[in-house]
């Protein structure tokens, strides 16, 4: 295996910083507490890591015809696990350049919604989030490719190599049959 290219090296060194620390730079406005609304979904997917149990959830920000709020609903939270369950904080603006999303678009469809999103830590995968109301309630199905197939994306987990660096990422999911689906990515 070569050396690790450098935008690698640059990814891994992000992740690591965001990972071992919560860092909250001069100036930075900071909540308590992440808030959601009741028509919220709370948790699409989540980023774990090797060196704690601590999990960077994604939330999908909806108003009560289950359509997304603004041009960029979905946002990231860390849950501090290791201290609750119930342990919520926002992502500081460092956490934000390993965890956070690079892009995201919404489209609009009659009554259903699609938010494309690609998250800064795995960029080679974009992500496709459908969003409709059932019954009384709002849905979302999250697909990304894992391997050569279509699947619902349940968890990307971070294996640390040393304490600045990656050794890989697995990419989680399910076919639609139910089928759990795993892929490797490495430097």
């Amino acid at each position: 295996m070569g050396a690790p290219s450098s935008s690698w090296r640059a990814t891994s060194l992000l992740i690591f910083v965001a990972l071992n620390s919560i860092l909250v730079l001069p100036g930075e406005v900071r909540a308590d507490e992440v808030h959601f609304s009741a028509y919220d979904l709370r948790s699409l997917f989540f980023i774990s890591k090797s060196s704690n149990a601590n999990r960077v959830r994604y939330a999908l920000r909806l108003d009560r015809s289950c359509q997304p709020l603004g041009d960029e609903p979905v946002q990231a939270y860390w849950q501090n696990l290791e201290r609750g369950p119930h342990d919520l904080e926002p992502l500081s603006t460092l956490d934000q350049l390993a965890y956070g999303i690079a892009e995201q678009h919404v489209r609009r469809e009659g009554t259903q919604a699609i938010v494309q999103l690609v998250l800064r830590a795995v960029k080679s995968r974009p992500v496709r989030v459908r969003i409709e109301k059932v019954a009384d309630a709002c849905r979302a199905e999250v697909t990304v490719l894992i391997g050569d197939k279509v699947a619902t994306l349940e968890q990307v987990h971070v294996t640390l190599e040393s304490p600045v660096s990656v050794r890989h990422l697995d990419i989680l999911g399910r076919t639609k049959d139910g089928a759990q689906v795993e892929e490797r990515l490495s430097p």
